[in-house]
């Protein structure tokens, strides 16, 4: 009924466009999925032990949309579908974990059929305030895919966690490869088939610490201490997403950092960085609504940041905050609070034209309101 195979790292599972006749489980090692088709292999997801290969089209009888990999030294367990019922016979809580999986591939897929063009579930997101710093509870589930090609623009590296200290690989954008579209008035780049937004941030599949990839090393040792204490440490790597496919990835590691955020940094600078991202995000996905509730707290950063932070910025740098608070406070209708900031970059007399005319524009459109 359950054949096990003991698999060498390159061997095969199946390929892109074959029938999966049977449920693969990973007993130990490692499986890669992967869609490249000829070069270097650029693997989407890691299947650990415990989890199924792929279960929902082996199940539905689809083509493989992946190749499955074996990465390292690993037992596969195989199941064939006309063994099923026994092996769930006889495998109670496995059967359980495979029909909770299947149970959420169907959640999600109703959520996309009943919300048309919608690219999220109908389940709330609350943005909590917590003390000094806010939470964010979300149950939504985002759905919106990222373009394929986009994997062609990155390349990998090992990084070493400074808390736990293990070595794992991350994905980083090739900036020499991204070609520039446009500039928002807020200061978003845009560019061609890939977004630098989604693999800033760095989660470690070990203990879960997880920050922007600049920052990722510049923790001290009270903190990296506190956080040793206080993270789980796994021996084995937990599910691990290499390419990301849709924007609920990339929202999942907003979410662990925001739960993080006031143990690795009291920086109102960082922090409002990590509330741009979620805005812009949620601008890109069309949770409008979410989207505002989010500009208002990093309204709330970016203030702190102006009255009390202790970087040293650039002119330009200043300015641009300057007329990213003016936006802000116009947005919330604070007319006369936009006009100040905006005053302020005049005042300070900048050598970048592009800004201050800029600056002089808002304040002219700010007029007739």
């Amino acid at each position: 009924m359950i054949n096990e195979m003991e698999l060498k790292p390159e061997s095969t599972l199946y390929s892109i466009g074959d029938v999966i006749e049977g449920l693969f489980l990973v007993k130990s090692g490692a499986v890669g999925l992967s869609r490249s088709t000829s070069g270097p292999d650029v693997f989407v997801e890691v299947i650990r032990p415990g989890a199924f290969v792929e279960p929902e089209r082996a199940l539905a009888g689809e083509h493989a949309v992946y190749t499955a990999k074996i990465l390292e030294p690993s037992v596969i367990c195989y199941i064939h579908l006309n063994y099923l019922d026994q092996y769930i016979s006889t495998h109670p809580l496995k059967a359980m974990e495979l029909l909770t999986y299947m149970s959420d591939m169907l959640e999600n897929y109703n959520d996309k059929l009943t919300m048309g063009e919608c690219h999220y579930s109908k389940k709330a997101v609350e943005i909590i305030k917590d003390e000094s710093d806010f939470r964010i509870n979300a149950k939504r589930h985002y759905h919106k895919q990222l373009p394929a090609v986009h994997q062609e623009y990155l390349f990998s590296k090992e990084v070493v966690c400074p808390v736990c200290e293990y070595t794992f690989k991350v994905n980083q954008v090739k900036a020499s490869k991204m070609e520039f579209d446009h500039m928002d008035d807020d200061f978003r780049k845009h560019f061609y088939d890939i977004d630098e937004l989604w693999y800033q941030i760095w989660r470690c599949p070990y203990c879960h610490y997880t920050h922007f990839s600049n920052e990722f090393h510049k923790i001290n040792n009270l903190v990296r201490a506190e956080l040793k204490v206080t993270l789980p440490r796994y021996e084995t790597p937990q599910h691990e997403v290499l390419i990301k496919e849709n924007y609920q990835q990339i929202f999942d590691d907003i979410y662990q950092m925001n739960l993080l955020i006031q143990q690795i940094t009291k920086s109102s600078f960082v922090k409002a960085r990590l509330w741009q991202t979620y805005a812009w995000l949620l601008d890109d996905v069309g949770d409008q609504a979410t989207a505002l509730e989010a500009r208002k707290v990093l309204k709330v950063y970016y203030e702190d940041a102006w009255y009390n932070g202790t970087m040293a910025l650039s002119q330009d740098d200043e300015i641009k905050l300057a007329i990213k608070l003016a936006r802000l406070c116009a947005e919330f209708d604070d007319i006369r609070g936009a006009k100040n900031y905006l005053l302020k970059v005049v005042q300070m007399k900048p050598r970048n034209k592009v800004l201050l005319k800029k600056a002089q524009d808002m304040i002219y459109d700010y007029k007739k309101l």
